[in-house]
């Protein structure tokens, strides 16, 4: 807050958007989503003022999260759907992937599982170029749909590959992702006896980033 202070005397509304963005992403991940949104509206009129579009499309995809943490699925799927028509206007792939995969968490949460797996789809066929990091976030969809389908056991596979990823790369998931990914895990568990359940993420723990991309990939049935 101290350097923010200092970035408001300077007036220098480039500078200012750093910490306002830092500040915000903090605020995020402690779960005070008044003051993220707050620091990333303000953020978001200075990208816009200075036609920054790739700051601009982050930004909205930031205030997607905090309206989706708070249950506002409409506004976030506006503003998810904003940042997505930016990123594909900058060919930027994985802005588009992210926006994608934030599109589907919002379908799931309104139980429109069918347009939910269209989004995954979409952003996983794009994630293979990019990081590991970025096919845990779709398989992460993926494995709360397959819970939305009631498939525990397929769910559970597509967990273990989701934490195997995470665990080689060091990286967490969003804390939007986190909030529902960790109500996918838990849920899973009640319909898998302890020795199923555990069997099921290992076994996808010990797939191939290529079997786990085909298992996610293949047509869920609705039960």
């Amino acid at each position: 807050e101290e350097s923010l202070s200092l970035w408001r005397a300077s007036r220098d509304k480039a500078k200012l958007a750093i910490p306002l963005a830092e500040l915000g992403r903090v605020a995020l991940e402690d779960g005070n989503y008044t003051t993220a949104r707050r620091l990333f509206e303000e953020g978001l009129a200075i990208h816009r003022e200075m036609g920054l579009k790739w700051q601009t499309a982050e930004v909205l995809d930031n205030l997607g999260d905090v309206a989706r943490c708070l249950g506002e699925y409409e506004q976030a799927r506006l503003l998810y759907e904003e940042s997505l028509v930016l990123w594909r206007n900058m060919s930027n792939t994985g802005g588009a992937a992210l926006s994608l995969s934030n599109l589907g968490h919002v379908a799931l949460a309104q139980r429109d599982y069918e347009r939910a797996e269209a989004l995954f789809k979409e952003s996983l066929s794009l994630t293979p170029t990019l990081s590991k990091g970025a096919v845990a976030r779709s398989l992460a969809g993926f494995a709360r749909l397959a819970a939305g389908l009631e498939q525990p056991r397929r769910a559970a596979r597509l967990i273990g590959a989701v934490d195997a990823l995470l665990a080689t790369t060091g990286g967490r998931l969003d804390p939007a992702d986190r909030l529902v990914y960790d109500r996918t895990v838990s849920g899973v568990r009640v319909p898998l006896d302890a020795n199923a359940g555990l069997a099921a993420v290992a076994e996808g723990g010990a797939l191939t980033l290529e079997q786990v991309i085909a298992l996610a990939m293949e047509q869920p049935e609705c039960t």
